[in-house]
């Protein structure tokens, strides 16, 4: 898997093979990290199509998730 850096570098992602792997069998998968070290662009761009992705970097949608974390799956 090749993602994405800036505008025109890419660069592999050895995590890319699992996280693909994980995204065919499970209904949702959980990438953490630490800041802006492409873990969105990774989750974007891998896996099968098409699927819902969800950043808890908007607040409306984290505190949605903290009320009622059912509905947000």
């Amino acid at each position: 898997m090749i993602i994405m850096q800036g505008m025109n570098e890419l660069l592999p992602r050895a995590v890319a093979g699992r996280l693909a792997a994980a995204l065919r069998v499970m209904p949702a998968v959980v990438v953490t990290g630490a800041r802006q070290t492409g873990k969105s662009t990774l989750a974007k761009h891998t896996g099968p199509e098409p699927r819902r992705f969800v950043s808890l970097d908007d607040f409306d949608l984290m505190a949605a998730a903290r009320q009622d974390p059912q509905l947000l799956v």
